[in-house]
């Protein structure tokens, strides 16, 4: 089913991975001590889900990148950093 939805898509990813990227990616947020914080679902590296470490509990949302339905804007800056900083670490 997902196949079928996505299938323009999948199709561009196929024939060309490099250029259009994961489709989908799942990682880990960690707090500088290394505690494992939450866990991000991306797909096409920009819009996603971000779920308390381990659970089904929603903090925030990313949305073109960018956090959005996040109540705590000390934590959406947060979760947009550690973002970049993903993405920086050559880890996507």
């Amino acid at each position: 089913m997902l196949a079928a939805q996505l299938g323009p898509r999948l199709a561009q990813l196929r024939a060309q991975p490099a250029e259009f990227g994961p489709l989908l990616e799942r990682f880990q947020l960690v707090d500088d001590t290394g505690n494992h914080r939450f866990d991000v679902c991306l797909f096409r590296r920009e819009d996603g889900p971000v779920f308390r470490a381990g659970t089904a509990d929603l903090v925030a949302t990313f949305s073109q990148s960018a956090i959005s339905e996040c109540d705590d804007e000390e934590l959406a800056a947060a979760l947009e950093v550690a973002l970049l900083d993903y993405r920086r670490s050559g880890a996507a």
